[in-house]
């Protein structure tokens, strides 16, 4: 079968024919096309999700300013993902290369995008509150506070969705048995855990140092406030 006679995969196919946009994948591999497409959805999602929240807008940025800043961030976690996929595929003895795995994750990632984009849009124009859209994850369902909910949101029915897909994936555009692709893909999901707990933790000691050091502030300026009469 040549090039010509297969399809390129298609990002809508995504969501109703994952496997054959797989096989199609494995044959003819596409990437600048799909690429722009997820980039323009995930900076229209971030650009829309700032308008929503005046604490992260800034009016003396323009949307290309946010374009670019969402497109270098994406592309960074999108080679790093890819080239996790491109170990896992190796490991499991799997035959693929560097290109295929982007744009496998590339087209599933449309879906993480559409999602974005859909609940930014959403919340854009009938000003909804954002806690009726925490039902997609845990968070809608397990009170807890700022920085547990960072935690329970990793917990998303489409993250879910997503690492599915990626493992369907490895075992059609790669060859990769069923085994390791789950174990890898599971692997892949504990890393993503570590991950967040690590910034969640970071985040949290960096507040608590912030609060100890204002509260030495306001005991210095208590202790010095009666000289400042004299």
């Amino acid at each position: 079968m040549n090039g010509e006679s297969i399809k390129k995969p298609s990002l809508l196919g995504i969501i109703t024919n994952p496997v054959r946009q797989f096989e199609r994948i494995r044959e003819r591999p596409t990437v600048w096309l799909p690429l722009i497409i997820v980039m323009v959805l995930s900076s229209l999602a971030d650009y829309l999700n700032r308008l929503n929240d005046p604490k992260l807008f800034n009016e003396e940025r323009s949307f290309g300013s946010y374009f670019i800043h969402s497109t270098v961030n994406s592309i960074m976690l999108f080679v790093l993902i890819t080239f996790i996929l491109w170990m896992i595929a190796k490991l499991g003895r799997g035959k693929t290369n560097f290109t295929c795995m982007f744009s496998l994750f590339i087209h599933i990632y449309f879906l993480t995008a559409m999602k974005d984009l859909i609940v930014a849009v959403i919340k854009y124009f009938s000003n909804t509150s954002p806690d009726w859209f925490s039902y997609i994850s845990l968070t809608g369902f397990v009170p807890a506070n700022n920085y547990l909910t960072g935690f329970l949101g990793i917990f998303d029915i489409f993250l879910i969705w997503t690492l599915i897909l990626l493992a369907i994936g490895l075992q059609k555009t790669a060859g990769v048995s069923k085994t390791s692709s789950w174990v890898g893909i599971a692997v892949l999901f504990l890393i993503l855990l570590v991950f967040l707990l690590t910034i969640l933790a970071i985040a949290f000691l960096v507040v608590q140092l912030l609060m100890a050091i204002l509260d030495i502030f306001e005991s210095i300026n208590s202790l010095l406030k009666p000289f400042y009469t004299l």
